[in-house]
C-alpha cells in the first residue's frame, strides 16, 4: 500500500502480474482508504474499439465531474469524426480544469489489441496533467512509452515479485478461507509451491475443503490439481497462439533454461534463434516466467505452471518427450566441457537418465563422480545410480568402488558395501587395488578399528598412483580421525592439516573443508575456543560451489559453530547452527544429523523445555539407528540420554545402564586394573562417558567414587591435551569436594577451572552444572576469585538459580564483601532511579550483557538477590 501512495507523485503507476495475483482486489483495497476521487473502468474483450473505449473512459471520469468530456462525445457523434489527438486534446484539457486530484484506474488493460487505442492511450499518458494519476493493470507490460517513463523517473511499477504473498501472508490468508489450522510447516510447504500466487493459494483452499487428510493434501498439491489445470488452461494457455503454446509445452521439460538451451530442445537446427524472442515476448505477457539472473539469460516457469505444462505435454506429445530430454542431456553435457564443469553436470545426467540414455548416463556418471564427491554431493550421486540397473553398474569396478564409497560416508551396512566391493573385484583386472584398499580402510576407521585402518590406509598409498590425488586426500583424511582415536592428537593434527592442504590443491571441498572442520573439533576440544571458531568460519568459505551456495560439507562447521554457540551461552545462535547443519547434513552424512538433534536436544534442555529435549533426542536417536556401521552414535546419543534422565529425576534406567556398560564394576584404586583401565589410550567418547559417570554417581549422592573418578581421568585429559575436558573434570571434582564439605579444597580445584576457562569464556561448562556450581562460584566471588569472569558466569544463570543462591548465602555475613567499583556504583544508582537494564545500557552506552554483569557483581559484594534489596543495603551501608 505504501508503494502504491508513493506512485501518487509519478505520472503513472503499472501494475503487471500473471492472472490471479490479485491486482484488482490490491486496488480495490488502496482506493477505499483514499481521500481522493477514483475513476475505476474494468476493460473486457468488447472494448477493442477506439470510440467505445473513449465512450466507457468518459462515463467513469464524470463519477469524478460531470463536466468532463461533454466536447469529446460530441465529436465522437459528429458525422465527421474528428483526428485522434484533437479528440484526446479536449479531454485533457477537461482534467486540467479540475481544481482536485483524480486517480484514474484502467483495470484489465491487456485485453486491448487495438493499435489506435495504444497511440491514444501514449498520448494521454504524455499530456495528463499533474493533478490527473493513471493506474494500469495488466497481465502483460502495455506497448506505451514505459522506458522512457522508467527512465525519467515517472513510472512506478509493481510486478508478481511485489504483489505476491508472504509466507505470513499465505498462512493467515489460507486460514481465512478455510477454517483449517494446518501446522506451519504444511503452510509453508503450501506457500513455496504457489510462491505466493493468489489464485494458487484460493485453488488450493478451495481443493482442501473436500479432503479427509488436508494435510496430506497440501503437501502433495502440484499443478495437476484440477482446479489449477482448470484456471491455467482457460486463463492462460488457451489464449496463446499455437507456436507460443508448443513452445511453452516443450520448454516445461526444463528446470531452468536459456534462449540456447531452448533453440537445441524445442525446435530443428533450422528454427534456431527463435526462442530469445518469443521469451521476450512471454515474459512480457507475464505468462509465470522468473528471470533467475539480472542479465535476464536464464529463467524458470512459476512451480505449478511448469506441473500443467509438463501434464499437458505427456498428454498430448508424449512420443517427443524422450527426444526432449535427450537434446538437453547432450546439450548440457557440451556445455560442461564433457563434464569438467559441474554447473551443467548434474542436469545433463538427469536428462539422460530421464531419456532412458542408460549408456551415456552410465559413462558420463563416471566421469563426473570424483568431481560430485568433491563437493560433498554423495546423495546426488547416490540418486544418480540408483536409475541405473545393477547389472549394468557391475561392468564397471571404478563405478561400484565409487558407490561403495559413496555408502561408506553415508554409514550404510558394511553388508551393504561389501557387496559392492566384491563386484568390482569380479569387474576388475587389478587397475583399482589402491582404491579398493583406501575404501576399505575408510570403513574399517568409521567401525572403530584404527589400528587395522591404519594398516590398510598405508597399503592404499602405495597402490595408488600418484596422480589419485583426490583418493589419495580422502586416505590422508582418514589416517588423520585413525590417529584421534588413537589418542596420538598431533600426529591426528599434522594429518589432517596435511589433507587440508592437499584437498585446496585439487579443489577437494569435501577433504579440504572436511579435514580443516576435525582440525577446529581437535582444537576446540584443547580449549582454544576462539581460535576453532575462526578456522570453522574457514571451512564455511571453503564450502561454496560456483554460485556462492553452501555445499552439504559445510554442515560439519555449522555443527562445530553451533557447540561454540553454546559454550558461549548465545543459544538463539546455536539453535540456528544447528538447523542449517542438519539441512546440509541431510545431503551428506546422516551420522552428522545425530550430532544436529542432539544440539537442539541440548538447547531445549538449556531453556527448561524437557519435553522438547525429548522429541529431539527421539530424532537423534533414530537417525543413529539407521546408520548401522557406526557404533559411536549409539554411545553418543546414550550420553544425553542420561544427562536428560538424570534432569528429570528418572534413575532407575541410569542405574540399568551403568550396569550393562560395566561402570558399577570399576576397579578399585591402586589396583593393576585400575593403572591399566587409567593407562590405555582413550578416545573423545571415552572421556565424555566418564564425565557422565561422573555426574550419575554426584547425583545418587556417591561424592566420593565421583571424586575417585574424576582424579584419575583428569590425567589422561590432562596427557592427551584435552583442555575443555580438563576444565570440566575440574569443575565436577570441586562438586564432589563440595559435596563431602571439603570446601577449601573445593574452592582451590574451582578457583583452578576458572582461571583455565576464563582467556576462552566459558559459560555453559558452569551452567550446565546447576544451582550446585551457582552456590560454589558465589563461594569463590566472595574470596575474590576471579571476581569479573565469576560474576560473568553467575549472571548468565537463570534468575531463578542465581536468586536462590544468593538467598541461601544472604546470612554470611553483614558487612560489605568487596567495594564496590565507580561502575557499579554508577550502575546502582541508577537502578535506584527505577531505569531497566536496557535503559541503564542505553544511558552509559554499554552492551545489555555488561550491565547484567555489573548488577550480578553488585548483588555478590552486597550480599542480596534483588535490585529492591540492592538499593536498601546501598543506603544503609551508606553508599547511596
Amino acid at each position: 500500500m505504501s508503494r502504491l501512495e508513493e506512485g501518487l507523485s509519478r505520472r503513472m503507476i503499472l501494475l503487471s502480474a500473471p492472472a490471479g495475483s490479485g491486482k484488482t482486489t490490491l486496488l480495490s483495497q488502496w482506493i477505499a482508504d483514499l481521500a481522493i476521487p477514483v475513476a475505476w473502468l474494468s476493460l473486457d474483450e468488447r472494448d477493442n474499439d477506439l470510440a467505445r473505449f473513449l465512450t466507457y473512459l468518459v462515463a467513469a471520469l464524470r463519477g469524478v465531474s460531470d463536466e468532463i468530456g461533454s466536447e469529446l462525445l460530441t465529436r465522437l457523434r459528429a458525422t465527421k469524426p474528428s483526428p485522434d489527438e484533437e479528440l484526446l486534446t479536449s479531454l485533457v484539457n477537461d482534467l486540467a480544469r479540475l481544481e482536485e486530484h483524480v486517480v484514474l484506474v484502467l483495470d484489465d488493460y491487456h485485453v486491448f489489441e487495438e493499435k489506435r487505442i495504444h497511440q491514444a492511450m501514449s498520448f494521454l499518458v504524455d499530456h495528463l496533467p499533474a493533478t490527473t494519476h493513471l493506474v494500469i493493470a495488466s497481465r502483460s507490460d502495455p506497448p506505451l512509452p514505459i522506458s522512457l517513463m522508467r527512465g525519467r523517473g515517472e513510472l512506478l511499477e509493481l510486478r508478481m515479485a511485489d504483489i505476491h504473498f508472504t509466507a505470513q501472508e499465505s498462512l493467515s490468508f489460507f486460514r481465512h478461507l478455510t477454517g483449517i489450522d494446518l501446522n506451519e510447516s504444511d503452510i509453508a510447504s503450501l506457500h513455496a509451491r504457489t510462491e505466493g500466487w493468489i489464485a494458487g493459494l484460493q485453488m488450493a483452499a478451495l481443493s482442501v475443503c473436500h479432503q479427509a487428510d488436508p494435510a496430506a493434501f497440501i503437501r502433495s498439491f502440484a499443478g495437476d490439481d484440477h482446479y489449477i489445470m482448470d484456471y491455467l488452461i482457460e486463463e492462460v494457455l488457451s489464449q496463446q497462439t499455437e507456436e507460443v503454446r508448443r513452445f511453452l509445452l516443450r520448454s516445461s521439460l526444463l528446470e531452468r533454461f536459456t534462449a540456447a538451451l531452448c533453440d537445441a530442445v524445442v525446435y530443428d537446427d533450422a528454427d534456431a534463434g527463435k526462442s530469445r524472442k518469443l521469451l521476450e515476448e512471454i515474459e512480457k505477457s507475464n505468462l509465470f516466467l522468473v528471470a533467475l539472473d539480472q542479465r535476464r539469460e536464464w529463467f524458470r516457469f512459476h512451480p505449478l505452471f511448469a506441473d500443467l505444462l509438463r501434464q499437458r505435454l505427456l498428454t498430448e506429445d508424449v512420443r517427443i518427450v524422450t527426444e526432449l530430454h535427450k537434446r538437453a542431456g547432450a546439450w548440457y553435457w557440451h556445455r560442461s566441457a564433457n563434464g569438467k564443469d559441474q554447473t551443467f553436470v548434474s542436469a545433463a545426467i538427469e536428462h539422460a537418465l530421464d531419456a532412458g540414455d542408460l549408456k551415456a548416463a552410465v559413462e558420463w556418471i563416471e566421469t563426473a563422480a570424483e568431481p560430485t564427491f568433491m563437493r560433498s554431493e554423495i546423495t546426488t550421486f547416490l540418486h544418480w545410480v540408483e536409475r541405473v540397473p545393477d547389472e549394468m553398474l557391475a561392468q564397471q569396478p571404478l563405478l561400484c568402488l565409487l558407490i561403495a564409497l559413496a555408502l561408506t560416508m553415508k554409514g550404510e551396512h558394511p553388508r551393504l558395501i561389501d557387496k559392492w566391493i566384491e563386484k568390482s573385484e569380479i569387474a576388475d583386472d587389478g587397475t583399482y587395488t589402491g582404491e579398493r584398499a583406501a575404501i576399505e580402510a575408510l570403513l574399517l576407521n568409521i567401525q572403530g578399528e584404527s589400528d587395522r585402518s591404519v594398516e590398510l590406509s598405508h597399503r592404499a598409498l602405495e597402490a595408488l598412483p600418484e596422480d589419485r590425488l583426490f583418493m589419495r586426500s580422502l586416505v590422508a583424511d582418514s589416517l588423520g580421525l585413525c590417529y584421534l582415536m588413537q589418542g596420538k592428537i598431533d600426529a591426528a593434527i599434522d594429518t589432517l592439516e596435511e589433507a587440508a592442504r592437499l584437498g585446496e590443491k585439487i579443489g577437494s571441498v569435501i577433504t579440504a573443508a572436511g579435514a580443516l572442520s576435525s582440525v577446529a573439533g581437535l582444537v576446540m576440544n584443547a580449549g582454544q575456543l576462539k581460535r576453532a571458531q575462526r578456522l570453522y568460519h574457514r571451512c564455511l568459505a571453503l564450502a561454496v560451489d560456483e554460485r556462492g551456495q553452501q555445499l552439504p560439507i559445510a554442515g560439519k562447521a555449522l555443527l562445530g559453530l553451533g557447540e561454540l554457540a553454546r559454550e558461549w551461552n548465545d543459544l538463539d545462535a546455536a539453535e540456528a547452527f544447528f538447523r542449517q547443519a542438519i539441512e546440509c547434513m541431510k545431503l551428506y552424512n546422516e551420522l552428522g544429523n545425530v550430532i544436529g538433534y542432539l544440539g537442539l536436544s541440548r538447547l531445549a534442555q538449556d531453556r527448561g523445555d524437557l519435553d522438547g529435549a525429548a522429541k529431539n533426542l527421539e530424532r537423534s536417536i533414530r537417525i543413529a539407528k539407521q546408520t548401522e556401521s557406526i557404533e559411536m552414535d549409539d554411545r553418543i546419543t546414550m550420553l544425553q540420554q542420561i544427562r536428560l534422565w538424570l534432569k528429570q529425576g528418572n534413575f532407575q534406567p541410569v542405574e540399568d545402564w551403568m550396569q550393562e556398560t560395566g561402570l558399577r564394576a570399576r576397579p578399585l584404586a591402586g589396583t593393576e586394573a585400575y593403572q591399566k583401565m587409567v593407562d590405555r589410550e582413550f578416545f573423545y567418547v571415552d572421556l565424555v562417558e566418564r564425565l557422565t559417570q561422573i555426574r550419575v554417581h554426584l547425583a545418587i549422592g556417591e561424592a566420593e567414587a565421583a571424586l575417585e573418578i574424576a582424579r584419575a581421568y583428569l590425567v589422561q585429559a590432562e596427557r592427551l591435551g584435552q583442555m575443555k575436558r580438563v576444565i570440566e573434570f575440574l569443575i565436577l571434582q570441586a562438586l564432589a569436594l563440595s559435596d563431602l564439605e571439603r570446601s577449601e579444597e573445593a574452592l582451590e580445584v574451582l578457583d583452578r577451572s576458572l582461571a583455565l576457562a576464563e582467556p576462552e569464556g566459558y559459560l555453559r561448562l558452569f551452567i550446565d552444572e546447576g544451582r550446585p556450581m551457582a552456590v560454589l562460584l558465589y563461594k569463590a566471588l566472595q574470596a575474590g576469585s576471579t571476581p569479573q569472569y565469576t560474576a560473568r558466569i553467575l549472571a548468565a544463570f537463570e534468575d531463578q538459580v542465581r536468586a536462590e543462591t544468593i538467598a541461601s548465602e544472604l546470612q554470611k555475613g553483614e558487612s560489605l564483601i568487596e567495594a564496590l567499583s565507580d561502575r557499579e556504583i554508577e550502575v546502582l544508582s541508577l537502578v535506584a532511579e527505577g531505569l531497566t537494564n536496557q535503559q541503564i545500557a542505553q544511558k552509559l552506552v554499554l552492551s545489555l550483557s555488561t550491565v547484567k554483569w555489573h548488577t550480578s557483581n553488585i548483588y555478590g559484594k552486597l550480599g542480596v538477590s534483588n535490585r529492591s534489596q540492592a538499593v536498601a543495603r546501598a543506603r544503609s551501608l551508606g553508599i547511596l
